[in-house]
């Protein structure tokens, strides 16, 4: 029994996904409190500074995304590598240089363009975090690539709990700068520990050539990653213009607690990512066709089970949140629409692996129309409140991973039809569930959503049991995620 509490305790694995879980739970609790401090109207203006953070974190050419995708495929060349490394620093410093002209900008002609939010000097700050934000980014996916979880799980950590320790300090509109401070603080922690460790592989040559190649491979992945997380951005962003503060408020709370419930899978998929990468580089059907299956049956079963679960509680947690108590709707409804994007996880990943990047980011840049069109059509002709303004979002998810799916066969040499690309992104285990999950919360009978669960567990025994067998694997073998 010693012997196997010390093998978990010694379990890379484990201990990076134990503090991930012990963060999101702080996180958690953190955003309820912070949400009752705040009080909607304060809650909505820091939504919004967040949103700006997200939008500026998510303007990064891609440099990360290549970096990571090129270390992995070249990693017998460590010359390669240490170039690859000093020219995606180089981009980074360019790139920050963008967000400091940015921040003069605001400065010099007194821009008035966040003036609903009243953010204020707050901006400057803001600049200041994307730009450490970037460079910690850029040192994350380089100690991951090197299979030290321990520097990318605290990065991932340290602000949450920094924001635990100071949000009791103050309320209402005092808490905001303490937040925005403990969010500086953890980034400039981070900073120290990725350069103290010294496991960023210096000392590569600057070359024009190389840079071109990271912007050449980044630019599809930035258009890929900045497109589909301004899925979602953009209908924050719409219902932050169209919608009061207080409106925005709701919805940032509804976000968050919905996002919160994935966040663990999400650190599980930064684990895994490169393996994933590694593995389906290959140019074997068989083995990509194992590994997609894999991941549909471990990643995309358990997101779907702790988020059918989480829905069933979401109205025990509004008991502690009084003036959030109108929110079970867009809760669900929110929910039920991040949760869909983990659907086409292992798709997408086939096309980044393949070198697919320019189909990908051509994927996400209509969904990200489909979005925009659709939430103004909602907003503007239906005139919809705004917690059915997230339904353009699951549309434009829905539309995300079939094309994601289509284009994968079609790499594999598969034959495609309309109904085998439905089944196999979205097969009928997981279907019937959430379909019975959208039925449910779109007709107000939310307290019902268990049976939407009832019915998940009937037609995933095997699955289950297969993913206990998955994670009994990687207590006994940590090793299995690296490359």
């Amino acid at each position: 029994m010693w012997n196997k509490i010390k093998k978990i305790l010694s379990n890379k694995v484990i201990l990076y996904l134990v503090s991930r879980y012990l963060t999101f739970f702080i996180q958690f609790l953190s955003s309820i409190y912070i949400a009752i401090k705040l009080g909607p109207y304060y809650f909505g203006v820091w939504g919004f500074i967040l949103l700006i953070i997200s939008y500026l974190s998510y303007i990064n050419f891609g440099v990360s995304n290549s970096l990571n995708i090129l270390m992995v495929q070249n990693k017998t060349n460590k010359d390669y590598v240490k170039d690859f490394v000093s020219n995606s620093f180089l981009l980074v410093g360019l790139l920050s240089i963008l967000i400091v002209c940015l921040a003069i900008c605001y400065l010099v002609f007194d821009i008035k363009l966040f003036e609903k939010y009243d953010i204020g000097n707050y901006f400057y700050i803001i600049c200041i975090i994307s730009i450490l934000f970037h460079f910690n980014s850029l040192m994350g996916t380089i100690y991951r690539v090197k299979n030290r979880l321990f520097e990318l799980a605290f990065f991932q950590s340290i602000i949450p709990i920094f924001i635990f320790f100071v949000m009791f300090v103050a309320k209402g509109v005092a808490l905001l700068p303490i937040l925005l401070g403990a969010t500086l603080v953890g980034h400039i922690a981070s900073l120290i520990i990725f350069l103290k460790n010294k496991k960023i592989p210096f000392g590569g040559e600057i070359s024009v050539s190389v840079s071109l190649k990271l912007l050449n491979k980044g630019s599809y992945l930035f258009i890929y990653n900045v497109c589909f997380f301004l899925i979602i951005l953009s209908t924050r962003t719409m219902i932050s213009y169209f919608y009061s503060v207080e409106d925005f408020g709701y919805f940032t709370f509804s976000y968050t607690l919905a996002n919160a419930v994935l966040l663990l899978l999400q650190a599980l998929s930064i684990v895994i990512f490169p393996k994933i990468i590694d593995k389906l580089h290959s140019n074997k059907n068989e083995v990509i066709k194992n590994i997609i299956t894999t991941l549909n049956l471990n990643y995309i079963t358990l997101s779907y089970f702790l988020m059918l679960t989480a829905i069933i509680f979401f109205p025990v947690f509004l008991n502690f949140t009084p003036k959030y108590q109108g929110t079970l709707k867009v809760l669900n409804l929110t929910a039920i629409t991040v949760l869909l994007f983990t659907n086409s996880f292992g798709y997408a990943s086939h096309l980044m692996a393949q070198n697919k990047e320019k189909t990908l980011s051509m994927i996400s840049l209509f969904s990200l129309f489909i979005n925009i069109g659709i939430s103004l059509i909602l907003i503007l002709i239906f005139k919809v409140s705004y917690e059915y303004v997230i339904i353009s979002t699951l549309i434009s998810y829905l539309f995300f991973g079939y094309c994601c799916t289509i284009y994968s066969n079609k790499i594999s040499g598969k034959k495609i039809t309309f109904l085998k690309v439905i089944f196999e992104f979205f097969p009928v285990r997981l279907l019937i569930p959430y379909l019975i999950a959208v039925v449910l919360i779109s007709i107000n009978l939310g307290h019902l959503v268990f049976l939407a669960l009832i019915a998940f567990l009937l037609f995933n025994k095997k699955e289950l049991k297969q993913i206990i067998i998955t994670i009994k694997a990687v207590v006994n073998k940590p090793n299995l995620v690296d490359i």
